[in-house]
């Protein structure tokens, strides 16, 4: 989440963000978990993600999905618009 919020502060406040947000990890949420995974966040909560693997397999899944788009981008678009894919 941290580098989430770098990113909307923007370079201004952190100088070289841009460089490799496309590398970093969207967090995996509620609505992550809900409107990207469809998955009832209910039954299985992201605060319940064991071990990295796992944690590591909703990323991989999600660069599937998307192809070639950035993933921090393509969520904060999920979350701003409140779509699904």
């Amino acid at each position: 989440m941290t580098l989430k919020y770098w990113i909307i502060a923007g370079e201004n406040r952190v100088p070289g963000i841009d460089r490799n947000h496309k590398l970093f990890h969207i967090p995996i949420d509620r609505v992550v978990k809900e409107r990207i995974f469809f998955e009832n966040s209910s039954e299985n909560p992201w605060s319940k993600i064991k071990t990295y693997a796992n944690y590591f397999s909703y990323q991989l899944q999600l660069r599937e999905k998307i192809n070639k788009q950035i993933p921090i981008d393509f969520e904060a678009a999920i979350f701003i618009n409140k779509t699904t894919i």
